[in-house]
């Protein structure tokens, strides 16, 4: 491989690092943007509910925050708490 062909390689991995940034950034605002309606569902619940292979436990203990703060609420824990009621709407349907 020459130099120049070398070069495009990096000029496209620079483009490819922004086009992640950008993705991550997209992600935060989301995360952001629905963390109090997470927040209010576990203050109206009273409680915080059991997700599945311990989410909740293992989020707090890799950003050391609890769930009533904002940061908590990544997009991921944000689909896990909403698999969790799907799940009990089913098991409670079911019945």
């Amino acid at each position: 491989m020459n130099d120049n062909d070398f070069n495009s390689l990096i000029n496209e991995l620079k483009k490819a690092s922004k086009e992640c940034l950008d993705a991550k950034m997209s992600l935060h605002v989301l995360g952001n943007k629905y963390a109090s309606l997470c927040i209010q569902i576990l203050v109206e619940g009273r409680q915080i509910p059991q997700l599945i292979n311990n989410r909740i436990e293992k989020r707090k203990q890799e950003i050391g925050r609890d769930p009533v703060h904002p940061d908590f609420w990544s997009p991921d824990m944000i689909i896990a708490l909403a698999e969790h009621f799907e799940t009990l709407e089913v098991a409670i349907g079911s019945t």
